[in-house]
């Protein structure tokens, strides 16, 4: 059986990254504008894979045409 912090990676593979919100992980999907997918996890575990050294931070840039650059912090998963 998976571990929530193996399930939380696997899930992870499926987006541009995730961040922190409420004390939740959501999901970020890249595309104009960038949405964000809400999740079960807690917040902790972006601490928990960051620890394992299974993710990063990234910093991710949306484009605009009508207004200034958007720039989110996330965590994204390791190329392995």
């Amino acid at each position: 059986m998976k571990t929530e912090l193996e399930r939380f990676l696997s899930e992870l593979r499926n987006y541009v990254g995730a961040k922190a919100q409420g004390g939740r992980v959501i999901f970020v999907v890249e595309g104009t504008p960038i949405s964000y997918i809400p999740s079960m996890y807690p917040a902790s575990i972006l601490q928990e894979a960051l620890d394992s050294g299974k993710v990063e931070k990234r910093v991710l840039t949306s484009r605009t045409a009508y207004g200034p650059d958007m720039t989110i912090d996330i965590f994204a998963a390791r190329e392995e």
